[in-house]
């Protein structure tokens, strides 16, 4: 059985909160009607759309491979987004039609 201090379960619910928040997020749930495929995510959003890790996407652009994205701004560390539409497009071509 593991034990944990308040110390670090702080800091654990501090470093996981926004990835939690970012995942439910990502996509819509039961019963809501599908977000704007204009709206821009995250990496991080667009990654769990995609079941990736974040860093997957990074690796992928730098290889000029993945889906589109758009750098907001001109600098190099400028922050990345994806429209949802291409991400759900990525996502979607990748299914397989046994039937075929």
């Amino acid at each position: 059985m593991l034990i944990y201090d308040t110390r670090t379960l702080n800091h654990l619910a501090a470093a996981l909160a926004p990835r939690i928040a970012e995942h439910l997020t990502a996509r819509p749930r039961a019963g809501e009607a599908e977000a704007d495929l204009d709206e821009l995510l995250t990496e991080a959003a667009s990654a769990a759309i995609l079941g990736l890790m974040p860093a997957t996407l990074g690796s992928w652009r730098a290889r000029g491979r993945g889906p589109a994205y758009i750098r907001l701004g001109t600098k190099r560390r400028a922050p990345i987004r994806y429209k949802r539409g291409v991400i759900l497009e990525y996502r979607d071509r990748g299914a397989v039609n046994p039937g075929r």
